[in-house]
């Protein structure tokens, strides 16, 4: 069977040397269509060989001169077989974290250019959520701004804007405000974010103060129930159940979206905050920037960070479309 591998720009010859070491092709040849290749398999990939069509995008991904590939197939009935293409027919929801991942690094601004790139997965109809670790207000400027989905998730998961929940408040701070007086009493030099200690849900320490191991030290003796995420300067800690993936179950689940078999959900982060998020979407993406445990925790690896990144995304969806 054949697939089709979409290059970035004047990579096309590049990529065909690459490809044609491969054992499992049989030919590579150049496609009309501008940076596109087609891909010929020795053997024929069929619609139930999934494991097998999943191996074959993932390695042919990693490279650096690939953006996307199309992967058709071949489905059986009555001794014959027909080519299929996958269907891109599904509605199709993008949960974006925001600092590190749509911002400039040095800084909390956001790219200008992200809300031209979010008005083209809308106009295909595209469903776009921010899902991120600053505050409710932050949030809400947002939405308004950027014209996304009118439900977004705040605080690392803690809260639900336009939820049915009281106060749109998914967790409370109780559990983390004792483990944090524990913290206090015990880890001298710990310092709370105090830029982000609006926080309704949640407590912020800076990570240059405290360890991963001396907060999970902490945790466990004072027999708190939280739960620790870390991005790349902060340590989140909110109530056990309380994070972006399970934020995410709770808009798909309950708050009226009910979301069936005809949807598919995305993630794009670029730390370990994220790391619940990317287990509860179908397909997740770590920025290339990103730290080696989201990498890990990923679907893919964008080769690229910022606009870049996100037009590779854009591709991996859409394909030719």
């Amino acid at each position: 069977m054949f697939v089709h591998v979409f290059c970035h720009p004047n990579k096309v010859d590049q990529t065909i040397k690459k490809l044609k070491t491969y054992s499992i092709f049989s030919d590579v040849k150049k496609l009309d269509k501008k940076n596109a290749i087609k891909v010929i398999t020795k053997k024929p990939i069929l619609t139930t060989d999934f494991n097998r069509r999943l191996k074959i995008e993932k390695d042919l991904t990693k490279l650096k001169t690939v953006r996307s590939v199309t992967i058709f197939t071949l489905r059986e009935k009555d001794n014959k077989y027909n080519i299929i293409k996958p269907k891109s027919n599904k509605i199709k929801h993008i949960f974006f974290d925001i600092d590190s991942t749509i911002t400039h690094s040095t800084s909390s601004i956001i790219y200008r250019e992200i809300k031209d790139i979010f008005a083209n997965f809308t106009s295909k109809n595209v469903t776009i959520y921010f899902c991120t670790g600053r505050n409710k207000k932050d949030v809400e400027s947002l939405i308004k701004k950027f014209n996304t989905s009118p439900y977004g998730i705040a605080e690392a998961g803690g809260i639900i804007i336009n939820s049915s929940l009281p106060n749109e408040k998914f967790g409370d701070r109780t559990e983390p405000d004792k483990l944090f007086l524990f913290i206090q009493d015990n880890y001298k030099k710990v310092q709370m974010d105090n830029k982000q200690q609006s926080r309704l849900t949640e407590v912020i320490l800076k990570s240059e103060s405290i360890s991963t191991i001396q907060l999970n030290n902490a945790k466990n003796k004072s027999k708190t129930k939280v739960e620790i995420h870390s991005s790349k300067d902060t340590h989140h800690i909110t109530k056990n159940g309380i994070n972006k993936g399970t934020a995410i179950s709770y808009i798909v689940g309950v708050d009226e979206l009910n979301l069936g078999k005809d949807h598919i959900l995305y993630s794009v982060g670029d730390s370990g905050l994220d790391i619940s998020m990317f287990k509860k979407t179908n397909v997740s993406f770590a920025v290339k920037n990103a730290t080696k445990e989201a990498k890990n925790a990923a679907t893919f690896t964008l080769k690229k960070s910022g606009i870049e990144g996100i037009d590779e995304i854009y591709d991996h969806i859409f394909k030719f479309s």
